[in-house]
């Protein structure tokens, strides 16, 4: 027989996939306590006694869909055969979860939080920590697998990133995937030119969101 710590984790899991389905598949506009109660066929005092506010349930679904996705990222890399692990197949592959429709939805808010203070505050912790898992994912597998130093990584990871998700806005409104494998080129010409640079440079921007420092590099 389950716990009540156990029931209480299944409860708050089923609602968060609820409130995830439904962000997805109904937009912030379609976002509602209701939908996500009927979703989860779960009532309305559990979904309180999780979430005493909409913003903390909006702030805990971001995280959720954030999180699900960075599981399947390292899943994804973990399969890479050994030719297929270069910085080509870690930018395919960083496509793939930015351009993926659950963070699509992520996306939506980032206009909505511009107006929305609640909002803004709600999805900020997820987006940074989000950066952050991204950059350690980066560190990890371009400086202990190529020898690039962080400071280094951070710089091209920060383009790549911001770049990536700019033009998965721009192909929300204006489909057209031949953009997707020009920019996939460009990026990894980018990404070899400056892995190839050996003149010291480091970043002029060590985290465009929370100002922390870089990891001290494990190479020269």
């Amino acid at each position: 027989m389950a716990t009540q710590t156990e029931r209480k984790t299944t409860t708050r899991a089923e609602l968060l996939d609820a409130a995830a389905a439904c962000l997805v598949e109904r937009g912030l506009a379609g976002f509602t306590t209701v939908e996500v109660i009927e979703r989860s066929g779960r009532s309305t005092g559990a979904l309180y006694s999780h979430f005493p506010s909409k913003a903390e349930l909006l702030e805990a679904t971001v995280g959720h869909v954030i999180d699900r996705l960075l599981f399947s990222f390292i899943a994804a890399l973990e399969e890479l055969g050994p030719e297929e692990r270069t910085v080509e197949g870690l930018l395919g592959l960083l496509w793939d979860q930015i351009s993926d429709p659950r963070l699509g939805a992520v996306y939506e808010m980032y206009t909505a939080a511009r107006t929305d203070p609640e909002i803004q505050a709600a999805i900020e912790p997820a987006i940074r920590q989000h950066l952050d898992a991204l950059h350690t994912i980066m560190f990890e597998v371009l400086g202990d697998q190529f020898g690039v130093p962080n400071e280094r990584v951070m710089s091209v990871a920060n383009l790549v990133i911001f770049t990536m998700q700019g033009l998965a806005l721009y192909l929300s409104a204006v489909p057209d995937p031949s953009l997707v494998d020009a920019m996939l080129h460009d990026l990894a010409n980018l990404a070899d030119w400056a892995f190839e640079q050996n003149d010291g440079v480091t970043t002029l921007w060590p985290s465009p969101l929370n100002g922390n420092a870089i990891p001290e590099s494990k190479h020269p």
